[in-house]
């Protein structure tokens, strides 16, 4: 009877054992995802500020260059940079 009660039991021990470790390491692969996503979404965070202030900075130059060209002080017309840009040999001032 104990053989029979034994053997009964070593199936359902051994499946949960089998369901305890799946359990961990469903638990380390999703802490490891987790921390892979983390690390994903500070770099972009990252990239999002230094983007940012590319932006920032482009449209201090640009102020910039509008109070010269509107003082008379730049050395070029804004109109006519798309034509410096396509014609770089052309000398405009």
């Amino acid at each position: 009877m104990d053989f029979r009660r034994t053997s009964l039991c070593s199936p359902a021990i051994a499946g949960r054992r089998i369901a305890e470790i799946s359990l961990v390491q469903a638990e380390r692969d999703i802490n490891a995802q987790l921390r892979m996503h983390c690390s994903d979404l500070e770099a972009a965070r990252k990239q999002y500020e230094v983007s940012q202030k590319g932006v920032v900075s482009a449209s201090e130059d640009s102020k910039i260059a509008e109070e010269r060209y509107n003082l008379g002080q730049a050395p070029f017309s804004i109109s006519t940079l798309p034509t410096q840009r396509l014609c770089p040999h052309r000398r405009i001032w």
